[in-house]
């Protein structure tokens, strides 16, 4: 079996550590593929990759850092629930009725953009979902009968949008369990890396303390995309967005295995009704 071929694998490079770091994802795939071939395994880079042969065509299952997180810091529940367009995607998603191949032929970009667009996509449907499962549904509601005009409203969210103290944002807060005051300090503050002048290490410390102990997360941390080549031509493509266990972007947590192995349950079920249906 791939994830135990060592030898053969440290000779393209994937190092014991890098296997171990991936084996939540690794150990997913060995429960619906016994046979598999680890081509990819990367120690910064959050992406793994390995190959599965058939008889007549290769699968490639990929997982790599989804770069679409939602950032609860810097956005409300409101920039999705007031979204009608969102609402009635979700509805079609739960039935499983809008698949990446479907996406590809509604656009007329180029694949690589059709790929990042439905990933963002999911993220927002997932996030949309994790919104509706709170247990206060009571709150939920009071947002819900709040006008579509009020924050966010019916445009896309923009993760980097600056808030204010509203009592909108105030509710959000409550409806996350978040420290109001020290979430707006957080978020209204310029801290881009990109911009050594403007870093600031304490900001950027306390900022990594209230994601940890805050109730603040980054949702949607990985995605896993399953892809069927025969004679070198992609005949099925399908992506899922799983949430991770502990939302680092470079380890994998033990309990990631099951978000991965309940996703590519579903994946092999919808590649196996392919296959059915398209002999």
């Amino acid at each position: 079996m791939g994830i135990f071929s060592s030898a053969k694998d440290l000779f393209n490079g994937i190092s014991p550590s890098s296997k171990k770091r991936y084996s939540p994802f690794f150990s997913a795939v060995l429960l619906y593929f016994q046979d598999f071939k680890i081509l990819k395994a990367e120690d910064g880079g959050g992406e793994a990759i390995v190959n599965v042969l058939t008889d007549n065509s290769i699968i490639e299952i990929l997982v790599k850092k989804n770069p679409e997180k939602i950032d609860e810091l810097r956005t409300t529940i409101f920039d999705f629930i007031n979204d009608a367009s969102l609402l009635e995607i979700k509805n079609k998603m739960n039935k499983m009725s809008i698949s990446f191949s479907e996406f590809k032929m509604t656009r007329s970009k180029k694949i690589d953009s059709c790929e990042f667009d439905y990933l963002s996509l999911l993220s927002r449907v997932s996030y949309l979902n994790y919104i509706f499962q709170n247990s206060n549904s009571e709150l939920l509601q009071k947002c819900l009968k709040i006008p579509g005009n009020r924050i966010g409203g019916s445009q896309k969210p923009s993760m980097f949008s600056r808030l204010i103290d509203d009592p909108f944002v105030r509710l959000d807060s409550n409806f996350k369990g978040m420290n109001h005051t020290e979430r707006l300090r957080l978020a209204n503050t310029y801290n881009d890396m990109s911009s050594f002048q403007n870093w600031d290490y304490e900001l950027h410390k306390n900022q990594k303390k209230y994601e940890a102990f805050g109730e603040y997360f980054n949702k949607d941390v990985w995605y896993l995309k399953l892809s069927v080549k025969k004679n070198d031509t992609i005949i099925y493509e399908d992506i899922v967005i799983t949430n991770g266990g502990n939302g680092n972007d470079l380890y994998m947590h033990e309990d990631d295995f099951l978000f991965f192995s309940e996703a590519l349950e579903k994946m092999k079920e919808r590649w196996d009704f392919f296959k059915y249906n398209n002999v």
